[in-house]
């Protein structure tokens, strides 16, 4: 029994050397876009006691990509020296042409377009969006959305995670077209009043550059570059001049900054690590006088798995903003996209400065 215990605690802390990795499976896919993601390389030594940890922690590097159904890694123990293993993953890609009807509604959330909306069916988009994952096998991304109905959207844009050969610089680009039949144009008591018209009362435009850089698994920076352009109608106008601060024209250079941490083993939907991402945003556009805004974002989630099937969630976001004028159209807070509170769904809160905290 006791020599059982011995070789036992022996072979647990035999050292073992990755003699190859080899992956198959991949027939998009470039070997290198794979090998990015792995924690080890030919060479290296890890305690056989850790090799079961080794293998799930890359198999769930590899599954975060979003390219692959499917990722088993074996250890393979070569017979002619005990001490070298060959580290063998197997993938499923996915279908990359990832073609999505567009059935989404004009107004802010359910609630809204239900209750106070009536649910009124004119008031929804139609239109598709064309995504071509994994382009030429090396992790690109090009997307198309070209969306009709209650309001208009055309979206192009590419992104390339790396262009060099140490692989953590990449770039990215895309132009977007957005109007529709109604808008926003004030704020009353924390609800929304909306003018509508069959002409249009507003156009935006953006061109957009930007760069990336990924050191580390877990950490990308990231830099855009952005031109914008509003237009808005004679009416909509005279209802809020200070919509776009005292002008129907207003193009704008945005410039922004972005921390992204992500360590949770799930990139889709976490159920345990830590995800953290801070934006710096500054604008630039020219009222009569030069003027700027710059705006401050921290938000991130804590997940923490409790069992099997159950786990806890705290996310928090805030914003702080300092402009001085600022027009209408830059100074909502609380209540549009994910920036908002489950209960308070009719009403928006404006502002330049907010914090949210979802349990």
């Amino acid at each position: 029994m006791e020599l059982d215990t011995t070789q036992s605690i022996s072979q647990k802390k035999k050292i073992r050397i990755i003699n190859d990795i080899k992956i198959l499976g991949n027939k998009t896919t470039r070997y290198f876009i794979i090998e990015r993601e792995l924690s080890i390389r030919r060479g290296d030594t890890l305690l056989h006691e850790n090799l079961n940890q080794i293998i799930e922690l890359n198999r769930t590097r590899l599954l975060n990509m979003q390219l692959f159904s499917i990722v088993d890694i074996d250890a393979v123990f070569l017979p002619w020296n005990d001490s070298l293993i060959d580290i063998q993953i197997n993938v499923r890609e996915i279908l990359y042409w990832l073609p999505k009807p567009i059935f989404s509604l004009a107004d802010r959330n359910f609630n809204v377009w239900w209750v106070e909306e009536n649910h009124d069916f004119s008031r929804t988009n139609i239109g598709f969006e064309l995504t071509r994952v994994n382009f030429r096998g090396r992790d690109e991304r090009v997307n198309l959305i070209v969306q009709a109905g209650y309001n208009k959207l055309f979206n192009l844009a590419y992104r390339i995670p790396y262009i060099n050969t140490a692989m953590n610089l990449g770039l990215n680009a895309g132009f977007t077209f957005a109007t529709g039949r109604e808008t926003y144009f004030e704020t009353n008591n924390n609800k929304l009043l909306f003018f509508s018209s069959n002409k249009y009362p507003y156009q935006n435009m953006q061109f957009r550059l930007g760069a990336s850089y990924r050191g580390k698994y877990a950490t990308v920076h990231d830099w855009q570059l952005s031109f914008n352009e509003n237009r808005i109608s004679n009416e909509l106008f005279a209802l809020n001049p200070n919509y776009l601060g005292g002008k129907k024209l207003l193009r704008w250079v945005e410039a922004n900054y972005i921390w992204h941490y992500n360590l949770t083993d799930a990139r889709v939907y976490p159920t345990q690590g830590n995800e953290w991402k801070g934006k710096i945003i500054v604008r630039h556009w020219n009222n009569n006088n030069p003027q700027w805004q710059v705006q401050g974002y921290i938000e991130g989630g804590t997940y923490v798995k409790m069992k099997r099937r159950w786990s806890w969630a705290l996310n928090t976001k805030a914003r702080i903003s300092f402009s001085n004028n600022t027009p209408y159209f830059f100074n909502r807070a609380l209540g549009f996209q994910s920036s908002y509170a489950r209960g308070y769904e009719y009403y928006v809160v404006d502002g330049t400065h907010f914090a949210l905290l979802r349990n």
